[in-house]
C-alpha cells in the first residue's frame, strides 16, 4: 500500500491571484487524495472549515500521515507571492518538521520551493542553512550560453568574424553569465540595450552595470524609451500601461484601440500593432491578439515604483519635470558668484542649463493609486455612451468587470473631485432604462453571479453611493430610486 505522490500550486497564476496558504494546502491534499487510496481515507474524515492557522492546517492535513508508507512531494512556485503572515508560519513549521521528520517511522516528505533570490535568502538564513538549495545561475548556465549567443547571431553590430567582435562576444557572454546570476529576462534586458548600441566603449559601459538588479535594468530601459517618444506618444503608453498592468486579465488589440480612443476622442489613423512594434516594442509585445508586457517582472516594477513614490495628483504624470526656470535661475547665479566668466563659459553652463530647460515634461509611468479609479470612470463612460464601434469592444469588459474595479479603487482613499466625477455614470447604470438595457444581459450567466448570486458588487456600489461626495451631482429623483443620502 505504498505511494509516491506529487502535487504543486503556483501561487502567481493570473487566473487565480490568490495568495492564501491555506488554498495552496486544501489544492495540494486534493490532489494527493485522488492518487493515494490510503491518504484519501483518512482524509475523508478530516475538518478544516475555519481554520486560519497554518500549523493547524497542517497538522489536520497530514498529521495522520506520519505513520504510513506514503512518500508526498509537494512543490510550492512562485511564493514570493504567497501572503507574507502565511509565509511566516509555514517557516516555522519548515523548522519544526526538520527537527520531527526523524521521528517518523515510514512517511518521507518532500518539499520544493520556488521563488525569487531575495525570498529564497530570507527562507534559507531563518532556517539555518539546513535545506538543500538549487543554485539556478550554475545549473543553467549552457542554457544561458546558448540564449545569449542566439541574441548575439541576431544583432548586426556582431556580425562578422574580426577580432574585436569575437572579443566582445567573448566578453559579453562571460559578463552576462557571471553577473546576472541566471536571471534570463534581466539578461534579455541588458541585450536589448546592448543591440542599440554602436561602438564598444558604449557596450561595455553597460556590461559594467549587469551585476544591479533587475529593476535597475528595466528602469534605465524606460529612461531610454522616453528620451525617443514625444510627449503625446507617451501619455498614450502610460494610458496603455495603466490597462495593461491594472486590467483584470490581458486586453486584444482591438480593446486597447477602444482605451485609446476613448482617451482621445478620435481613431488613430495608425493600427496599434504597429506602434507597438515600431515605439512600443521595449515595453509591450502582441501574442496572438492579445498585448503583454515584454516581461511579468515589469508588471512588479510598475507597481512597486508608483507605490513607493506616494500618493500623488495623477496630473503630476504628465507635468513633472526635472527643473524649473527660477531653479535655474538661483543655480546659475550662485556659480556666476564664483566664477569668473571664462571658467563659467569653459564648463559650458548655458548650455548644460538650456538642455535641463528642454528635458521632457511627461515620464512614463504608472500611477498605481488612481490605476483602477481610472478604468473604472472609462467603464462608466462606455457602458453610459450611445453604441459606437470605436467603443463596442471594451463593452463586454466594461460591464463585466466594473465591480471588480470599483473594489479594488476604495472610495475612502479617493480625492472628492474624483468622486464627484464619477458619481452620475454610476448611479445612471442603475436607473436609466437605455443604459441599463445596453449593459444588463439577462441572459449572461456571468452578470447574474457577480451582481445577483453573489453580493460583493452590490455591496461595494453601495459604499461607493453611500458617499456623499459620489452623490453630490445627482437628481433628487436619482436619490430616491438609489437610496443616497443627500448632503454636501
Amino acid at each position: 500500500m505504498t505511494c509516491t505522490s506529487v502535487s504543486y500550486y503556483m501561487f502567481d497564476q493570473q487566473e487565480l491571484k490568490d495568495p492564501s496558504l491555506i488554498k495552496a494546502l486544501e489544492v495540494l491534499a486534493w490532489q494527493i487524495a485522488n492518487v493515494d487510496m490510503v491518504y484519501r481515507k483518512a482524509l475523508s474524515s478530516v475538518k478544516t472549515a475555519g481554520i486560519n492557522q497554518i500549523g493547524s492546517l497542517c497538522s489536520q492535513l497530514f498529521g495522520k500521515c506520519y505513520k504510513t508508507d506514503s512518500t508526498f512531494f509537494l512543490l510550492f512556485d512562485g511564493i514570493d507571492q504567497m501572503d507574507k503572515q502565511h509565509l511566516k508560519e509555514f517557516v516555522q513549521l519548515l523548522e519544526e518538521w526538520q527537527s520531527t521528520a526523524c521521528t517518523w517511522p515510514r512517511f518521507t516528505l518532500r518539499i520544493l520551493l520556488i521563488g525569487r533570490t531575495e525570498t529564497m535568502n530570507k527562507i534559507n538564513a531563518q532556517i539555518a542553512d539546513e535545506i538543500s538549495v538549487i543554485d539556478v545561475a550554475s545549473a543553467n548556465r549552457d542554457d544561458m550560453i546558448n540564449f545569449i549567443n542566439d541574441r548575439m547571431n541576431k544583432m548586426e553590430i556582431l556580425g562578422g568574424s574580426s577580432d574585436q567582435v569575437a572579443a566582445l562576444r567573448g566578453d559579453i557572454v562571460q559578463t552576462l553569465t557571471k553577473e546576472t546570476k541566471g536571471d534570463f529576462v534581466n539578461v534579455g534586458l541588458l541585450l536589448d540595450e546592448i543591440s542599440r548600441k554602436k561602438r564598444p566603449s558604449e557596450i561595455r559601459d553597460i556590461l559594467a552595470r549587469s551585476g544591479e538588479n533587475r529593476s535597475d535594468t528595466i528602469a534605465r530601459k524606460i529612461e531610454m524609451l522616453s528620451d525617443t517618444l514625444s510627449d503625446d506618444d507617451i501619455s498614450d503608453l502610460n494610458y496603455l500601461l495603466t490597462w495593461v498592468v491594472f486590467a483584470e486579465y490581458p486586453l486584444t488589440l482591438g480593446q486597447l484601440e477602444a482605451a485609446l480612443f476613448l482617451k482621445s476622442r478620435e481613431p488613430s489613423l495608425r493600427p496599434l500593432a504597429e506602434t507597438i512594434k515600431d515605439q512600443y516594442s521595449s515595453l509591450l509585445c502582441i501574442e496572438g491578439v492579445h498585448v503583454y508586457l515584454v516581461s511579468s517582472s515589469m508588471k512588479d516594477f510598475f507597481r512597486t515604483k508608483s507605490d513607493s513614490e506616494g500618493t500623488r495628483d495623477h496630473q503630476d504624470l504628465d507635468t513633472v519635470g526635472d527643473v524649473s526656470e527660477a531653479e535655474v535661475r538661483i543655480v546659475k547665479q550662485f556659480l556666476e558668484s564664483v566664477c569668473d566668466p571664462e571658467l563659467f563659459n569653459k564648463f559650458g553652463f548655458d548650455e548644460f542649463f538650456k538642455r535641463k530647460m528642454k528635458r521632457k515634461t511627461v515620464r512614463i509611468a504608472v500611477d498605481a493609486e488612481t490605476a483602477h479609479l481610472t478604468i473604472v470612470s472609462a467603464c462608466l463612460e462606455i457602458i453610459c455612451s450611445k453604441a459606437s464601434p470605436d467603443l463596442n469592444p471594451l463593452l463586454r469588459y466594461a460591464e463585466n468587470n466594473l465591480g471588480y474595479h470599483l473594489k479594488q479603487a476604495d472610495p475612502s482613499l479617493t480625492q472628492p473631485h474624483q468622486k464627484i466625477a464619477i458619481g452620475p455614470q454610476l448611479v445612471k447604470i442603475f436607473t436609466d432604462d437605455e443604459v441599463i438595457d445596453r449593459w444588463w444581459r439577462a441572459s449572461s450567466y456571468r452578470l447574474r453571479v457577480l451582481w445577483i448570486y453573489h453580493d460583493d458588487h452590490a455591496e461595494v456600489t453601495l459604499k461607493w453611493l453611500q458617499d456623499s461626495a459620489v452623490t453630490k451631482n445627482i437628481s433628487e429623483e436619482e436619490r430616491k430610486i438609489t437610496g443616497a443620502h443627500s448632503g454636501d
